[in-house]
């Protein structure tokens, strides 16, 4: 697929050196006034990890400074009382940890390798604590959020350079990562939100550009997901309550919906025959591909083992189900603790799927993990997601991480930046 391919070829060293210069200018002249607190130097890395993975594409620098962030952060905070469901977070975090070191025991791998892949599954909880000890007032909220605006504002720039540059990549996304375009879906959807937050609940004049402006970061990175979930997304925020003039705003986005339909089938080189950006529109052909992709085709469904993200995600959940005392589905495959899970690990067979497809997030982290650690870690989510004051924003992220990981690639559970 164009998607992938364009995920696994090497980027040029003087296309890639000459973006971030760019990146690096357009930053010397635009990036002024910001307070140099704890959590404003964790913003700014988390916006601008490209530019270490250029010295070290593992990441060790980048999860260095980030570990004595996390540190700073909750050596700083004031906790003088935790809720239940702060509480649950706590529980739910600390046996998940202890099944993923449990698994590595079991299997004979290095803890220190067990740490060191532990580490993305740590910073989210950490940051979330640190971050709520601080106690911030509402005009420092303010502050940190516009200050996201503010650096996503740079990742739409960033993103119109790389086109222009680079052209269209899934492996490099804003200053922000060269590996997945994932990241960019998030941006997005958690940036609109953030946004939709900051404005009031309401989306005026032009703050649309920045709402329609925040697609261009995951469109520069090929993902198909974004024409999809975007709209789902803003039908949400802007329908809080029904009057006139969301009526009206609702009859102008229908009125864009026809285009950006034409456009998205064109501008992926998924949805069209030619398989190539700006091929023919052919609508029959693109449902065909989502059809198939998330394997809910006749033809998938017909197949005697499951493919695509959606079909796979059944077949895998419905084994686990059905032998959930079998070792393997308690504590995951023993060679998926080399960190990632591929195909020569198990018997995809043995699962009711066919191997070589593409999975959803669920199913690998069932596989990876096994089923109690993966529980554990979804309600540790579920209850930080379940903190969040505003009950439209809980109900989106929910949405989000329930989609990614079922329907999708289960990066928002995998990922410290997401």
């Amino acid at each position: 697929m164009f998607e992938f391919k364009t995920s696994i070829h090497a980027i040029p060293p003087l296309q890639l050196y000459s973006y971030y210069l760019a990146l690096f200018i357009l930053y010397l002249f635009f990036l002024r006034g910001v307070k140099l607190t704890t959590l404003s130097l964790t913003i700014i890395l988390l916006f601008n990890q490209g530019f270490l993975l250029l010295i070290d594409d593992q990441g060790v620098p980048v999860k260095v400074i980030f570990i004595i962030l996390a540190f700073v952060l909750l050596f700083r905070g004031r906790f003088t009382f935790i809720n239940s469901k702060e509480s649950g977070i706590l529980i739910f975090s600390l046996l998940f940890m202890i099944m993923f070191f449990w698994n590595y025991l079991y299997s004979g791998v290095s803890l220190l390798w067990a740490a060191f892949q532990y580490y993305k599954y740590f910073m989210p909880v950490a940051f979330y604590f640190g971050i709520k000890g601080l106690k911030l007032t509402m005009g420092q909220m303010n502050y940190y959020a516009n200050l996201i605006i503010k650096f996503l504002w740079f990742q739409i720039g960033f993103s119109i350079v790389k086109l222009a540059i680079i052209g269209f990549r899934e492996n490099i996304v804003g200053s922000v990562a060269n590996t997945g375009g994932n990241v960019g879906v998030t941006m997005a959807v958690c940036g609109v939100i953030i946004y939709w937050l900051l404005k009031n609940k309401e989306f005026k004049g032009s703050d649309w550009w920045f709402v329609l402006g925040l697609t261009i970061i995951p469109i520069a990175s090929n993902k198909r997901a974004i024409w999809l979930l975007y709209p789902i997304i803003l039908v949400f925020l802007i329908t809080h309550f029904i009057s006139r003039k969301t009526l009206r705003k609702l009859s102008y986005a229908a009125l864009l919906l026809p285009v950006m339909f034409y456009v998205g089938l064109r501008l992926n080189p998924s949805f069209n025959p030619q398989k190539k950006i700006w091929g023919s529109f052919d609508p029959e052909y693109a449902i065909d591909f989502i059809l198939s992709y998330t394997g809910v085709s006749q033809e998938k469904r017909e197949s005697d083992l499951a493919q695509g993200r959606w079909g796979t995600a059944m077949a895998v959940i419905s084994s686990v189900a059905s032998r959930p005392l079998e070792t393997n589905n308690l504590i995951g495959f023993p060679k998926a603790r080399s960190g990632r899970l591929s195909y020569d690990s198990f018997d995809a067979e043995d699962f009711g799927m066919a191997s070589g497809y593409i999975t959803s997030g669920i199913v690998m982290m069932l596989l990876q993990h096994g089923w109690p650690a993966t529980l554990f870690l979804m309600l540790a989510y579920i209850n930080m997601i379940s903190t969040i004051p505003d009950k439209r924003t809980r109900n989106i992220l929910l949405f989000f991480m329930f989609w990614d990981t079922f329907m999708y690639s289960g990066t928002v559970l995998n990922t410290t930046f997401h």
